[in-house]
């Protein structure tokens, strides 16, 4: 796979993207994925992060992964998930103007996976991927009713975002979602990144 890097204009300035095309036959699908809390080391190299866009890019899916406001060359700072939100939306729209006639995937980890699962929720798009979804956050009850198709994978031992607490969400969602639990994976999926990559395709193939 073949890496660009670059800017964007986003919402309050300019957002670092990166854009992977896939080796092979290229699908007109693009993947959107998003990073984990900005406060909290989270940027677009994320090793989560990295590996999904590994797994849609063995689906023949082009990504573009991007920093938040305020992460690496985004300029702007922490917006407590309001201009974030922004921020995908531009990003979208970056991708729509480019790639017209592309379907749209949304991905991302913990925050990650909050940010573009509200976008997903006011613009229905092919596929939404949540992975860790910290679905404490406030607003995150109001998602149950999702137009998106909707995989989900959480981690069973995860120490950030308590595993019951999603699998009581998924229990309201009342739109066909996809719940796959990794047994003994914690929030960071450490050591087990190929198993959830290789878990991934097997899901979205």
């Amino acid at each position: 796979m073949t890496n660009e890097d670059f800017l964007i204009q986003g919402p309050v300035g300019q957002l670092e993207v990166m854009i992977t095309r896939p080796k092979g036959i290229e699908k007109s699908v693009t993947g959107i994925i998003c990073h984990p809390h900005p406060l909290h080391g989270g940027t677009m190299n994320n090793k989560v992060v990295t590996t999904l866009a590994k797994a849609l890019d063995e689906l023949g899916l082009k990504t573009v992964r991007f920093n938040f406001r305020g992460v690496g060359k985004s300029q702007g700072r922490y917006d407590n998930g309001v201009g974030e939100v922004e921020d995908l939306k531009a990003v979208l729209r970056w991708v729509e103007h480019h790639w017209s006639q592309d379907d749209i995937w949304l991905a991302g980890f913990s925050f990650g996976a909050y940010i573009s699962a509200k976008v997903a929720y006011d613009q229905t798009v092919a596929q939404l991927i949540s992975v860790a979804p910290p679905v404490f956050y406030e607003g995150f009850a109001s998602l149950t009713q999702m137009a998106s198709p909707w995989l989900i994978v959480q981690g069973d031992q995860d120490e950030v975002v308590p595993f019951e607490q999603v699998k009581a969400f998924v229990n309201q969602i009342s739109s066909p979602v996809e719940f796959v639990v990794m047994s003994g994976a914690s929030h960071f999926f450490h050591g087990r990144l190929i198993e959830l990559r290789e878990l991934l395709v097997r899901n979205l193939a």
